[in-house]
């Protein structure tokens, strides 16, 4: 850390030293291992999916419930009939995304969870 602050404040000027080579060297910081660093990440992901799950339903429920009171009535009005109308799309298999599929995050989700499949006979 204290080459990257060096190299920003140009301490180290005229010694071939700049941030994209302390950025190269910071991996090298023993405080940053990629295990420690892949860890976060996964528990950053789980729970960030744990959190919207929790909160994201009560919260959207809530601001639909108060645009119906505001002059943008039409909009909750509008979304409602929507969700009505496709209210059975998750029973038919959802609409799947490949763009949402390919989120880094659900590797990370995957990768918190270590369960592996084996083969053994009885």
């Amino acid at each position: 850390m204290k080459t990257i602050i060096a190299a920003y404040s140009g301490v180290l000027r005229g010694t071939g030293s700049s941030i994209l080579s302390a950025l190269q060297d910071l991996p090298s910081a023993p405080w940053l291992s990629r295990s420690k660093v892949e860890r976060h990440l996964q528990m950053i992901s789980v729970m960030q999916w744990v959190l919207t799950f929790l909160i994201m339903g009560i919260a959207c429920t809530v601001a639909l419930m108060y645009l119906f009171w505001t002059d943008l009535w039409l909009i909750a009005a509008t979304y409602t009939a929507w969700l009505i109308f496709d209210w059975n799309t998750p029973k038919q298999g959802g609409r799947r995304s490949s763009w949402v599929r390919n989120w880094t995050v659900w590797r990370y989700f995957r990768d918190y969870f270590p369960v592996r499949v084996s083969d053994f006979e009885m």
